[in-house]
């Protein structure tokens, strides 16, 4: 539409601009007649050239404006790409400075109490019907959680990197909207609520170590896996299509929306021996853990 406008603006400017000579002639003609005979053909002259001058002017002009006008709205343009580009940069800077003060609502005592009176039980493992791939399963806290990733092909999921052979280990990374409904039935996305529960139950502020896997994670970053929940550093899928952090991060969607674009979600670092919480937009991709309907 704003094309459309330009096209009709320029085409008038140039009818304008076309006529002004023939104006300034017929006026100056009229002029230099009534001044008399011997000035009609000077009035003429002086009406075409002042015409002309106001044609090199004026275009000059509207030239300029519209070349403006057309470089106003290219850097309106990049900075509403820089501006997307600074809410990537927001999303991974949170993910670097949360604190572990978020990573649950139980004081220290709370969560070493819990941990002390936790019953852990490993169960047989569970086979998800739709493409025959086997589970381990482990009850802590009460509640029975798959004890490896997701790697169910659905929706919006990937392989890290694209390479299968990462799903088979890491399982895959899902969208929020995905993971809502990735989970089989009878199982489903714990919400945030659970996540802080199995945080309590695995010690708190220490949960990070003890839910961790005993291997994969870089700079000896690994764990003790007492719980035998098996964390693994997956990494992530950016909403750009790339992929980071395998080996030091594993993120974990929960069910729990914050607003409209973001959820929330809980990650371990290979660094750290607690479990973060942060929310991030709906569009990247993470892993998925199953808990189970009881």
């Amino acid at each position: 539409m704003l094309n459309f406008i330009k096209s009709v603006y320029r085409g008038l400017m140039e009818f304008v601009l076309w006529i002004i000579p023939i104006a300034g002639a017929i006026v100056g003609g009229v002029l230099g007649a009534a001044a008399g005979r011997d000035n009609t053909f000077l009035g003429v002259l002086i009406g075409i050239v002042v015409g002309i001058l106001i044609d090199v002017l004026g275009g000059g002009l509207i030239a300029t404006f519209l070349s403006m006008d057309e470089k106003l709205q290219h850097m309106d343009e990049k900075f509403q790409h820089v501006d997307e580009k600074l809410k990537h940069v927001v999303d991974k800077l949170q993910r670097l400075t949360a604190s572990a003060n978020n990573n649950t609502a139980d004081s220290n005592s709370d969560a070493k109490t819990a941990a002390a009176n936790v019953r852990i039980e490993k169960l047989s493992d569970y086979t998800d019907p739709r493409d025959g791939q086997k589970y381990r399963i482990v009850k802590i806290g009460g509640k029975t959680w798959m004890a490896q990733n997701l790697s169910y092909q659905t929706g919006n999921s990937w392989c890290y990197g694209g390479d299968n052979s990462n799903s088979e280990k890491y399982g895959r990374l899902y969208d929020w909207n995905t993971a809502k409904t990735a989970c089989p039935d009878g199982w489903r996305l714990p919400s945030r609520e659970e996540w802080n529960h199995l945080v309590a139950a695995a010690g708190g502020n220490a949960a990070g170590k003890a839910l961790k896997s005993t291997s994969g994670w870089d700079d000896n970053g690994n764990g003790t896996d007492g719980y035998g929940f098996s964390a693994l550093s997956g990494g992530y899928r950016d909403t750009d299509g790339s992929f980071n952090s395998i080996g030091k991060y594993g993120y974990w969607w929960t069910a729990s929306e914050y607003g409209s674009d973001n959820a929330y979600s809980q990650y371990i670092r290979y660094d750290g021996g607690y479990v973060s919480e942060g929310n991030f937009g709906k569009g990247y991709g993470y892993s998925v853990r199953c808990v189970k309907n009881e």
